[in-house]
């Protein structure tokens, strides 16, 4: 879903300390507006499949697109998605960088508004589609 407040839809994320399994996200960008910056924002699906207990506060990371150096669409078979039909997704920081996966479709589109909401002059050199 993309309008003017920006996008939000499921992905995955890859973790690089636990042997590089994926996990399912809530994956949010808000545009820079009078309430915040322009940021990425991750939430933990509330209903887990696996899990009985549901944490009343689920976990939220926040991703500033200030601090973002570039989000490139990776090359097929770069990564292991964690499902059919999928293709994987790479946003840069200064000190990490965070490997996403998602519909294979949904997946240029998310390159292209982190882009476009990042502002870098760049940007159609970094959105490469494969």
């Amino acid at each position: 879903d993309m309008d003017a407040h920006g996008k939000q839809g499921e992905v995955y994320l890859q973790h690089q300390k636990h042997g590089e399994k994926w996990k399912r996200y809530w994956l949010a960008l808000h545009p820079a507006s009078r309430q915040g910056v322009a940021r990425l924002e991750l939430s933990e699906p509330i209903h887990e499949r696996s899990t009985v207990v549901v944490r009343r506060h689920p976990e939220r990371k926040v991703v500033r697109l200030a601090d973002c150096v570039s989000v490139v669409k990776l090359p097929p078979h770069a990564e292991a998605c964690p499902g059919e039909n999928m293709a994987a997704f790479c946003v840069e920081m200064e000190d990490k960088r965070l490997v996403f996966a998602a519909e294979k479709e949904s997946c240029g589109k998310w390159v292209d508004i982190i882009c476009f909401s990042s502002m870098w002059p760049e940007r159609t050199v970094l959105a490469t589609s494969w």
